[in-house]
C-alpha cells in the first residue's frame, strides 16, 4: 500500500530543470474489446484501483508535466488530447495490473510530448484537428520522458515505495513495440514475418524489463487512443501473440496484417 507523506507536493516539484510548452486547455467502446482479451482484469478493476493512494493519483494528475498536455492534439488516430489520453491510459492499465510502478509510469508515459512537440505538416500545410487547432508529432518523446523521470527528485519515489529506475524504463520502452510491429507488417512472407517477430523479442529483452510489462504498457497506449484508432484489433492481437508465443496467434496476426495492409504471400 502506498502511503502519503506530508509536503509531498513541494518535494515532487523541487527539481524540475525542464520546461513544458503549455497550451490552454468521452463511452469507452474499447472496454468491450479489452474484456475479450483480459476478462480477469475487468473483474478486478475495483480491487486494483483500491491499491493506489487517491492522494498520490491526485498529485500526479496535477503535475505540470501532465497538465501541459491539455489542448495538445496528436493526430487523427487519437480521439483525445495528450492529457485526456493519459487519464484513459491509466484507466485501461489499472484493468490489467495493480503494479504501482506501472501505474505511475502510465501517468508519466507521455510527459516528453509537450517538450518535443512539433507541428505536424503535410505537403507544406499544417495538419489540423479543426481550424487553428494543430496536430503535432513527438519525435523521441519516450526517451525524453524516460530521462525526465530519472531527473525527478528521488525522495518522492522513496516515500511512495516506487522504483524510480523501473518507472523510467517503463516510460522509455512503452512505444518500442510499435516500431517492430510496423516492420512485421512490411514482411513479404511468413518467414520474414517471423524474423521481424524475433527482432521484436530481442528488442524487448534488451529493455531490461519483462516482455509482458512492456506489452501491457503498449496495449494500454493502444486502447487509450480511443475509437479513432484503426489498428486496435491488430495491436491487441500482437500483444497476445508476443506474450504467449503461440503459433496459432502468430499465424492469425500474419493473416490479419495481410488483410489490412496487403503485400504478403
Amino acid at each position: 500500500m502506498l502511503k502519503l507523506v506530508s509536503n509531498a507536493n513541494s518535494e515532487f516539484f523541487r527539481h524540475r530543470p525542464w520546461r513544458c510548452g503549455c497550451q490552454g486547455a468521452v463511452v469507452d467502446p474499447q472496454r468491450q474489446i479489452f474484456a475479450w482479451f483480459c476478462p480477469q482484469g475487468v473483474a478486478k478493476i475495483k480491487e486494483t484501483q483500491s491499491q493506489m493512494d487517491p492522494a498520490l493519483e491526485q498529485l500526479l494528475r496535477e503535475m505540470p508535466e501532465l497538465t501541459c498536455g491539455k489542448g495538445l492534439w496528436q493526430n487523427k488516430f487519437h480521439e483525445f488530447d495528450v492529457y485526456e489520453h493519459t487519464l484513459k491510459y491509466v484507466e485501461f492499465l489499472k484493468e490489467m495490473t495493480s503494479d504501482p510502478d506501472m501505474i505511475v509510469a502510465g501517468y508519466f508515459h507521455d510527459i516528453g510530448k509537450p517538450v518535443v512537440k512539433k507541428q505536424k505538416m503535410s505537403d507544406g500545410m499544417p495538419e489540423e484537428k479543426s481550424p487553428g487547432v494543430p496536430y503535432h508529432e513527438f519525435h523521441d518523446h519516450e526517451r525524453v520522458g524516460e530521462e525526465m523521470v530519472r531527473r525527478m527528485d528521488p525522495k518522492i519515489f522513496i516515500d511512495y515505495s516506487l522504483n524510480q529506475e523501473r518507472v523510467a524504463k517503463l516510460v522509455g520502452s512503452h512505444f518500442l513495440p510499435l516500431w517492430h510491429i510496423k516492420k512485421m507488417r512490411e514482411a513479404k512472407d511468413f518467414n520474414g514475418f517471423i524474423e521481424k517477430y524475433r527482432e521484436l523479442g530481442r528488442a524487448l529483452d534488451s529493455a531490461g524489463l519483462p516482455q509482458a510489462d512492456i506489452m501491457t504498457m503498449f496495449l494500454a497506449d493502444t486502447l487509450a487512443k480511443g475509437s479513432d484508432c484503426p489498428d486496435v484489433e491488430e495491436l491487441k492481437l500482437a500483444r497476445e501473440a508476443i506474450i504467449n508465443n503461440v503459433p496459432e496467434l502468430l499465424k492469425a496476426l500474419y493473416s490479419l496484417q495481410a488483410k489490412m495492409y496487403g503485400g504478403k504471400e
